[in-house]
C-alpha cells in the first residue's frame, strides 16, 4: 500500500486555519501519549527484572511480664519508740500533803516530798527503827530515809489527783469513801460512758469511783 503525499498536501491546503490548528494540537497530544506509553513500558520492564525481597511481617504479642516472687522478705526496720520505764517509785500518804524525808531511819525530818513525787533512786535494803521499816532514797540532789510503806511502786500508766484534791466514792452516785489528797497516784480502770464517772485503783490497791470534772 502506497501513500500519496500530494493528496495529503492538497487536503491540508483546503483546510481552514482553525482546523489546521486543531489538527496540529491533536497530533502533538497523540505523540505525547505515545511517548508516555513507551516510557511506562520500559520502566515496567526494568522493575520486573529487579528481584523483590519478601516483606517480613513481625507480629508482637504483648504478654504481661511475670512478676518474680522474692524468696525472702527484707527485714523490717523497727520504728523508734519512746523509752518506757518499767516502774516508778512514788511517795504518797493520804494523811497529809506529803511524806517526810529524814536524815536517818527514824531520825529528824530534813524535807517533805509532796504526794506523787517520783523518786530518782531507792535502795531496796530495809532498815528497821522504832518498829518501822525504812529505805534510803534519792530525789534530785537530796538523799535521805523514808518509811517504806509510804513508797509505792507504780507500773505502766498512772495518774495523779490534781491540786484541788478529790472525793473517792464507793460507786456511781453512792456514798463518799474518803477524801483524796492532791497528788494521790491512781490507775484508771474504767470509764462509764453514760455518766463519765471514772473507776480507779489507788496505789494501795483500794478501788472506787471519781466524778469526772
Amino acid at each position: 500500500m502506497t501513500i500519496d503525499l500530494r493528496k495529503i498536501i492538497n487536503y491540508l491546503k483546503r483546510l481552514s486555519m482553525w482546523r489546521k490548528l486543531g489538527l496540529i494540537i491533536g497530533t502533538i497530544s497523540l505523540a505525547v501519549v505515545f511517548v508516555g506509553v513507551i516510557i511506562g513500558f520500559f520502566r515496567w520492564r526494568a522493575e520486573a527484572e529487579i528481584p523483590q525481597q519478601p516483606t517480613k511481617v513481625v507480629e508482637e504479642i504483648l504478654e504481661p511480664t511475670p512478676t518474680s516472687i522474692p524468696t525472702s522478705l527484707p527485714t523490717p526496720v523497727p520504728s523508734p519508740t519512746p523509752e518506757l520505764r518499767s516502774a516508778e517509785f512514788v511517795v504518797w500518804t493520804n494523811q497529809g500533803p506529803g511524806v517526810y524525808l529524814r536524815d536517818l531511819p527514824g531520825g529528824l525530818a530534813i524535807d517533805v516530798l509532796p504526794n506523787g513525787t517520783v523518786l530518782d533512786k531507792i535502795d531496796q535494803e530495809i532498815h528497821t527503827s522504832k518498829g518501822i521499816n525504812w529505805v534510803q532514797v534519792r530525789f534530785h540532789d537530796q538523799s535521805g530515809w523514808m518509811a517504806r510503806h509510804l513508797v509505792y511502786e507504780m507500773e505502766g500508766i498512772f495518774f495523779l489527783v490534781d491540786n484541788r484534791g478529790d472525793w473517792l466514792f464507793a460507786g456511781i452516785e453512792e456514798r463518799v469513801d474518803t477524801r483524796l489528797q492532791p497528788g494521790t497516784p491512781y490507775y484508771l480502770i474504767e470509764v462509764d460512758q453514760a455518766s463519765s464517772w471514772l473507776k480507779v485503783r489507788l496505789a494501795d490497791g483500794s478501788e472506787g469511783w471519781l466524778k469526772s470534772r
